[in-house]
């Protein structure tokens, strides 16, 4: 992450003016003057330390003139000043601060010149924080789709995001990873192992108050290109204010860098998926969606322990325009609470290539959260894998999520992570048996006996699993530096 923020004319033009402040009150200027000792700018700044702020802001010629107005004009520093030049203007520092304005100054102080540039882009930058928000696998199983079923025939999917909404609430940028494809409201909805799923769950999306969501997953291609082709114009024509990334149309991949920008800047967002469910790559997929993997150009064979060279491209090129480089890689082995070595790799070659922040999601179930060290010296938080976000799976490890929360702090010297205000709010996925329908999700720390005895998965093949359980796996999951609770991601938003 980089520093973003310059010096501008009229900045240097208060510079001066906020450095020399009332001559028979400011202090002078020294190496190791604080921002406490700045005075402030008011309106009963004398008008001959005015004149030095109108002279630095005024074109060549007019200097003398202004000068002239002052109340006490000096045409030379007294012996012994430290003089600074500002071209036309100069102003010198003694006990009293009594500013010098003339054309026929010339000494030169560069170095302090530097230093009142930093002082008051220091003193005037109003830092602040934008946070992160991340969701799992929206896998629309059918009884995930079917509880968004109205009576009219009708869908609507709201209720299920009603249980995150006070961290929607707060977040800047709100991520999920819509996994299934919207491949045809005209078509069949489907689950598993081909699905189609409704638009109204994007709908639904939106109106939670989400703006990225990501399309690159196994499943993008469960409708053939045609599919993609229709959940493209959906986006694009239903919620062009969204910015859905590792998806294309019928126009084919696009070269640009996707970017959300939140209070001036520029976060660059990129994702992609490892593959489509075949061990080949389906026809004209890589123009239709983000690659992770290489392929053989002539049998189309992926190769699944390769990383594509264009990921560490557009990571680099992302650094370039971007403040903030975001990757959403769709790796790892389903149903697998660590890590493998194909991830460790491929995360330390993004964070060596510019990646900040790195979110996976499709194992099923959630993953270790990890600081990556790059062999170059950079450092990105990695976010192995989420787990699913909804979905109607019964293994006691894929009802076990985490909503991933990343705060940002922007100050004057650039962008980092502040790490005891990021982490990830564990939740279970709450549904009921009879017919099968979702709940909701409910934050581990409110999970009750009432809750998981309530809950519908031992029906369906799996295990009772009450709060113990589930407190056990976030700590053995993700270790406790890393858990926040609601209290503490609440109270970022005031």
């Amino acid at each position: 992450m980089r520093k973003i923020f310059k010096i501008t004319a009229l900045a240097m033009c208060a510079v001066i003016c906020m450095a020399c402040g009332r001559k028979d009150e400011a202090p002078a200027v020294t190496e190791t003057v604080s921002q406490e000792q700045v005075p402030q700018v008011t309106a009963s700044v004398d008008k001959s330390v005015m004149t030095i702020l109108q002279t630095v802001n005024s074109h060549a010629g007019q200097t003398t003139a202004q000068a002239a107005e002052s109340e006490e004009p000096v045409s030379s520093a007294p012996e012994g000043a430290e003089v600074i030049d500002l071209g036309n203007t100069s102003w010198y520092e003694t006990e009293t601060t009594t500013p010098v304005t003339g054309s026929d100054v010339s000494l030169n102080s560069s170095d302090r010149l530097d230093q009142l540039r930093e002082l008051y882009e220091r003193h005037n930058f109003n830092e602040f924080d934008i946070h992160l928000m991340a969701v799992g696998d929206d896998l629309m199983h059918t009884g995930v789709t079917e509880t968004g079923h109205q009576a009219d025939g009708t869908y609507n999917y709201d209720a299920l995001y009603t249980d995150i909404a006070p961290y929607l609430a707060i977040a800047d940028i709100k991520v999920i990873n819509q996994e299934t494809i919207f491949g045809g409201d005209d078509k069949e909805f489907t689950s598993y192992p081909t699905f189609n799923s409704p638009t109204a769950m994007g709908d639904s999306i939106v109106r939670a108050g989400f703006n990225v969501v990501l399309q690159a997953t196994n499943h993008i291609c469960d409708m053939g290109i045609s599919g993609i082709n229709y959940a493209y114009d959906y986006w694009k024509t239903s919620h062009p204010e969204t910015l859905v990334i590792g998806i294309y149309g019928e126009e084919g991949k696009s070269e640009d860098i996707p970017i959300l920008e939140i209070d001036g800047v520029k976060f660059a967002m990129l994702n992609y998926t490892y593959g489509a469910n075949w061990e080949s790559l389906q026809s004209n997929l890589e123009y239709h969606t983000e690659m992770l993997t290489s392929w053989d150009p002539s049998s189309r064979k992926i190769d699944f322990n390769s990383l594509n060279p264009d990921v560490i491209d557009d990571i680099q090129r992302a650094e370039e325009i971007a403040d903030v480089v975001v990757v959403f890689p769709h790796w790892g082995i389903e149903y697998q609470t660590t890590e493998n070595s194909y991830q460790d790799w491929v995360a330390k070659a993004m964070v060596e290539a510019g990646a900040d922040l790195i979110v996976g999601t499709h194992p099923h179930v959630p993953q270790p959260v990890k600081w990556i060290e790059a062999d170059n010296g950079n450092r990105g938080l990695c976010y192995f894998s989420l787990g699913n976000y909804l979905s109607t799976q019964y293994y006691p490890d894929t009802l076990l999520e985490a909503m991933a929360w990343v705060t940002f702090h922007v100050g004057y010297d650039g962008i980092e992570i502040v790490e005891e205000d990021t982490g990830v709010l564990p939740m279970v996925l709450q549904y009921h048996t009879g017919p099968l329908r979702i709940d909701g999700v409910v934050a581990v720390e409110n999970y009750t006996d009432e809750l998981a005895a309530a809950h519908g998965a031992p029906n369906r093949g799996g295990s009772y699993c009450g709060p113990d359980h589930f407190k056990t796996r976030s700590s053995e999951i993700f270790g406790d530096e890393w858990i926040l609770t609601i209290d503490e991601i609440l109270a970022q938003g005031n």
